[in-house]
This record gives C-alpha cells, sequence and structure tokens, in this order.
C-alpha cells in the first residue's frame, strides 16, 4: 500500500486566529487593490492575521472553514496502485483517485462531515477521467470546497492550501495548486485540447541497442509516418466501444422525460455527455473483454485476453459463433455494405487528433524507450491504447500499412489490438472558453498553465514518483511486454477479410465520386 507524508504543513494562513471572528464588513478593505486575488473570480480577501497570532495545535490538522468556494484543482497521480480516477461507491480491495482526494480534503477541513461521502453536494467535476493504470500530471479537479479565513493570503497559487490537502494523501498522489474559479466554469467542456504521452519500449518497434544513428532514425522514421496517419478529424469507432457512443435517448422521448432520467442517475455514474468525452478509461487486455462493455469493466491487467466488443458486435448482430483469437474463423474485418441501426457510425464516434508522434530514443535506469505524443480534442474509451497497438502492429509487419485507411473508414469493421495502459500519462491541458470570440482563457488556467513554481512541482513529481513506477514496465522482454506481443502475433486479420473491406471502401468511394460529379453537373 502506499506510504502517506509524516509531515504536516502548518501555515498560519490555513487556521484562524484564537480570538472572536471579526464581522465580514469589518474585514473588508475596499481602498488596497494588492489585497484581492489576481484571478478575477477570487472575492476580496481579508487582510493579513494580527501579529498576536496563536501557534496552531500539532494535533489537529484540520483548518477551520471560513466560506465555502468553488476551485479548481490541478492534480497528479501514479495509476497503478487505484483502479482509476472516477469515485466507485462498492466495496472493493482498491481505491480509486477520487476517493483518497476526497478523504484527504475531508481531513484537512475542506468538506464538512455533511457533505462528505455526496459528491453531488459539493459540485465536484473533473476535466477527464483515467482508468486503472492510467498515469496524470494535469487531471483538473473542480469543487466546492470549504476554505479557511486567509486561504491564498501570501499565497497566490494556492500552493499552502494544496501542501495541506498533501499531508493527508499518499506519496503517490498529488495536488499542485488549489486556485479560486468562477461558478460557470466546466473543466471537462472547457478543456480543448488534451495532451498525452505514451512510453513504448524502444525494442517494441524494432531498436536495438547495437543499432547506428542511421538506423535508429529509419526506425523512428517509419514509425512517425503510421503514426501521422492519425491525425486529422477521422470517425474512430474501430478503436473504442461504439456501444458506448450511441444515442442513449430515443428521439420520441421528451425533454421532461430525458431530465427525470438524468435526475435519476446515481451520483458516482457519469453522464451521457461525459461518456462522450471519456479519456482513456476502462481496463486493458490485449483486446477489450466483454465485461468492459459494462461501466464498471474493472479488469486485471493488460496481459489478459479477451474479445473485443467489435467481434461480439458480429456474433450478436450476425449469428456467428464466438471463435478463439486465433483461429481464421473469427470474423475480424469486415465492410458493413447496408446501415445497421444496431451499429451505427455518427459524429459522436469522430474525433479530432492534433499530434501524433513519435519522439527519439530516451533512457530510463537503463531502459531504451520512445514516447509517442498523442493530442486531441477528446479521446474516446481504449482510443488512444488502440492507436498505440494498432500503429505497433503495422510497424512488425502483423498488419498491413493500409490497415489504418481501412480502419478509419466509416463503414469498416474492424478488430484492433489495445495496447498497454502501465506506461500512458495524462501530460497537460488547454483550457478555452468555447462561447467566447478567439481564444480566451480563464485566468485560473493560465496560472496552472503557467506558473513556474506549479510546472516545477508537476515536474519533481513526475521524476521522482512517476518515472520510477513507470520503469517497471518498460522492460520488453518483461510484463506487460512479453505476453502483450505474443499474443499481438495472433492478431493477424485473415487476407480475404481484409480484401473484402479493401473492396467495400473501393465502391463506397466510386459511389461517392459518381454522386459528387452528378451533383457538380446538375449545378451547372
Amino acid at each position: 500500500m502506499a506510504v502517506y507524508s509524516q509531515k504536516l504543513l502548518f501555515s498560519p494562513f490555513l487556521f484562524r486566529p484564537a480570538k472572536p471572528k471579526p464581522s465580514l464588513l469589518s474585514i473588508i478593505d475596499p481602498i488596497s487593490p494588492a489585497r484581492s486575488f489576481f484571478c478575477s473570480s477570487a472575492q476580496i480577501l481579508s487582510p493579513a492575521p494580527p501579529s498576536s497570532y496563536e501557534e496552531p495545535n500539532p494535533g489537529s490538522t484540520k483548518w477551520q472553514p471560513f466560506r465555502k468556494k468553488k476551485v479548481v484543482m490541478r492534480v497528479g497521480y501514479v495509476g497503478s496502485d487505484y483502479r482509476g480516477l472516477q469515485m466507485q461507491r462498492d466495496e472493493h480491495s482498491l481505491s480509486t483517485i477520487e476517493e483518497e482526494l476526497e478523504n484527504a480534503i475531508y481531513n484537512a477541513g475542506g468538506i464538512l462531515e455533511s457533505n462528505f461521502g455526496n459528491l453531488n453536494k459539493i459540485a465536484w467535476g473533473r476535466s477527464s477521467r483515467t482508468d486503472k493504470g492510467v498515469h496524470s500530471l494535469a487531471t483538473t479537479i473542480t469543487l466546492k470546497m470549504e476554505i479557511p479565513e486567509f486561504a491564498w493570503r501570501e499565497d497566490p497559487y494556492g500552493i499552502h492550501l494544496a501542501d495541506h490537502i498533501n499531508s493527508h494523501l499518499p506519496n503517490n498522489i498529488k495536488v499542485f495548486s488549489i486556485l479560486p474559479s468562477k461558478r460557470s466554469f466546466d473543466p471537462r467542456r472547457e478543456c480543448s485540447i488534451r495532451k498525452y504521452s505514451y512510453l513504448l519500449p524502444a525494442e517494441i518497434i524494432g531498436i536495438k541497442d547495437m543499432h547506428s544513428t542511421v538506423e535508429v532514425d529509419h526506425h523512428i522514421s517509419d514509425f512517425n509516418n503510421i503514426l501521422n496517419t492519425f491525425e486529422g478529424d477521422h470517425p474512430f469507432h474501430n478503436y473504442t466501444v461504439r456501444s458506448k457512443y450511441r444515442r442513449k435517448f430515443s428521439m420520441q422521448k421528451s425533454r421532461k422525460d430525458r431530465r427525470s432520467t438524468i435526475k435519476a442517475k446515481p451520483a458516482n455514474t457519469a453522464s451521457i455527455s461525459e461518456l462522450e468525452e471519456i479519456d482513456e478509461d476502462q481496463n486493458s487486455s490485449l483486446y477489450n473483454d466483454s465485461a468492459e462493455i459494462d461501466q464498471e469493466g474493472i479488469g486485471e491487467n493488460s496481459m489478459v485476453g479477451g474479445l473485443d466488443e467489435n467481434i461480439i458486435d458480429t456474433c450478436h448482430d450476425y449469428g456467428n459463433s464466438q471463435k478463439d483469437l486465433s483461429s481464421d474463423m473469427t470474423v475480424r474485418a469486415r465492410w458493413l455494405y447496408e446501415p445497421d441501426e444496431k451499429d451505427r457510425v455518427s459524429s459522436s464516434h469522430f474525433r479530432k487528433i492534433l499530434r501524433c508522434s513519435s519522439g527519439k530514443p530516451q533512457k530510463l535506469l537503463g531502459l531504451e524507450y520512445v514516447e509517442i505524443s498523442v493530442w486531441g480534442e477528446s479521446f474516446m474509451l481504449h482510443q488512444i491504447r488502440k492507436m498505440v497497438g494498432t500503429a505497433i502492429a503495422v510497424k512488425r509487419d502483423i498488419f498491413p500499412k493500409d490497415i489504418l485507411a481501412l480502419s478509419l473508414a466509416k463503414h469498416s469493421r474492424i478488430v484492433l489490438p489495445l495496447a498497454p495502459s502501465e506506461v500512458l500519462i495524462l501530460r497537460g491541458n488547454n483550457y478555452q472558453l468555447s462561447k467566447q470570440p478567439g481564444e480566451v482563457t480563464r485566468p485560473e488556467m493560465l496560472a496552472q498553465a503557467e506558473s513556474e513554481v506549479i510546472l516545477s512541482n508537476v515536474e519533481k513529481f513526475y521524476q521522482s514518483t512517476v518515472l520510477p513506477q513507470i520503469a517497471r514496465f518498460l522492460a520488453p522482454s518483461r510484463p506487460p511486454w512479453r505476453e502483450w506481443t505474443e499474443k499481438l502475433e495472433l492478431s493477424r486479420i485473415p487476407e480475404s477479410q481484409l480484401d473484402e473491406v479493401r473492396d467495400g471502401l473501393r465502391t463506397w468511394q466510386e459511389k461517392l465520386a459518381s454522386r459528387k460529379g452528378a451533383e457538380l453537373v446538375s449545378n451547372q
């Protein structure tokens, strides 16, 4: 289990003095501008504490709540020892990141006992969700926190507040900053770019220690040509669990019915809209286990094999029996010649990828790896890991290169491999007010992204805590990679099935070109 920090921070700004509290009117100074926090969402703060200040009792680790204020936290964590970010109110040997955060904030004094155990009461929000094994340096959490009277005084980035909460957290979870925020801030909807890194053992893509610089550069260039194919706006329906992104409500359903359905949703479940923005959620396996279609989706690790939802769709819709993955009888690739209402691809399956590329080899504790950068507006369930798994399969000549174009065609249905989760990291986010012209970012989010103090703490946590954990999974001959590459060899798609998809795509493209030509003639 994680070891908790023994050092508690007792800043005088976290506790109220042991004297009668002045009235709100008497503590507001309307003259001095220096007494207001730089963020536009902050309210005027009280003056500095008096010189006759009593030291807080070391036995008391809770600050005294002064008022409730919406705040935004930047959080980092090692995902290996947890079953994901999102709170799950059930009995399980592994906790979640949000469970640890809620406990720590409560123990620090930031959540009242009457609100503890119900995140809805404190308007808890998140920029994205990660699952078991996935790490983060940039998860944004918002909540209505009970703050001490002198919050942010001589502490503009909320480092003292964060450190006090950190004293109640295990060492593999860290709050980097706590800043005041406007009520209207929605971290999920205003997050315009999510930046992920995937640390891949270099040997997995053919780079050996004895290779020359020219040979290494050739491998990286070849791999980047594969990865770059994902950039742009594409339907990534083959890179996720498609059923999670189909419309959940009937078009005939009234708005009132929809509101009542959403209102009845349990507090620890995700909304439909949040599912459409899920970031690398659920479990690891070479292929998604059928149980992962359920939202709990708690599995073991990336070594476990199973059947992908694409196969399940094929078996259920067309009456085929489920076969072993190594069997040529398994349908792993097909073309949808006629529309299928049970397996529709809509706009919610489209995603825009801004960057997908690999850097040059680096070394960590003697292990060579490459860092794959994947930036996008949002990601679906399994999307990044399937993108990486497919790119590796192409690089190792297990899949033909045209599998990328085939898999990004709207009417194709192809089973793709799922890369391990243990080396995936959420590195950063960009935020933008969507309803305002131009690229407008809230001051508090700019502070989190640009503050040297915050960025320095993030880098320290990455180097001292995250990377040593990831190093355990960078040896190509050890788990999870040894078993994963063995199973990857069994994932080859029969050429006859690929030919069917190629023929279907060619026919569809010809019909599309013919229709566009006819429209052009009719418009002349």
